[in-house]
């Protein structure tokens, strides 16, 4: 399972149309594959879908693809390939030969089903996919602002307004989740080098002071005990890791 970098409720606040398992399964999985995994990564990959999507409302290309019919340059070389190829996902897949590559990259044959396909089962995946292609990790990465991800992501400014609009809601809405207080591997570093050990040390005073008939002596330990478990786990929520 893949780590949750975004909830149900992250993405419910945003005003995203369906926060089912398999959306969010989807959406956390692409996040992990593609390394969107830096707060403004996430952020422009989330206003960029949104307002290509309108916020999940649309998984595919309105037009019915007749357009890309005959188009060689997309891989659409047999009779039916511009509609079943058409746009797929919240950042639209198109094209035989691009169905192709996600199908190769996913390890998902199925892919090539088409449109209908890739738009139910792989909404954000293949959103990522075109996303790591582009390079837009990197283009976040050098200080690209919002109206530079877009003349990548759109080829022009359309929407320009929206799209700044979406990426200041979810700066505003994810701030704190986003940024936690403590670095994982600070927080990991003490709770192995310094509660773990003492954890474990209280915890043989418990037992030995039980098999002793020593109540004060156990009751008094397994505070002791207890009280590394709730630091432990105060680091593990500042760092932005589940409690155990």
């Amino acid at each position: 399972m893949s780590k949750q970098w975004v909830t149900a409720e992250q993405l419910a606040n945003f005003g995203w149309r369906s926060t089912t398992i398999a959306v969010m399964d989807d959406l956390n999985d692409a996040l992990t594959r593609y390394d969107i995994t830096t707060p403004d990564r996430i952020a422009h990959f989330m206003s960029q879908c949104g307002h290509e999507s309108g916020l999940g409302l649309y998984t595919k290309e309105l037009a019915s693809g007749a357009a890309y019919e005959g188009r060689i340059d997309l891989g659409n070389v047999n009779p039916g390939d511009g509609p079943r190829y058409k746009g797929a996902g919240y950042i639209q897949l198109t094209g035989r030969c691009n169905y192709q590559r996600f199908a190769n990259h996913i390890g998902d044959a199925a892919v090539m089903q088409g449109v209908d396909y890739v738009a139910a089962k792989y909404p954000w995946s293949s959103a990522g996919f075109w996303w790591a292609n582009a390079g837009m990790n990197q283009l976040v990465d050098s200080g690209a602002n919002v109206t530079q991800i877009t003349r990548r992501v759109n080829g022009g400014y359309n929407g320009s307004a929206d799209r700044q609009a979406l990426y200041q809601r979810w700066i505003s809405q994810n701030k704190e989740a986003d940024e936690p207080v403590l670095k994982e591997d600070i927080a990991n570093n003490i709770i192995e080098g310094y509660l773990k050990p003492a954890y474990l040390a209280h915890d043989a005073s418990y037992q030995a002071a039980l098999a002793a008939g020593d109540t004060e002596g156990a009751e008094a330990a397994v505070k002791l005990r207890d009280w590394q478990r709730t630091l432990a786990n105060a680091l593990r929520r500042a760092s932005g890791q589940a409690e155990v």
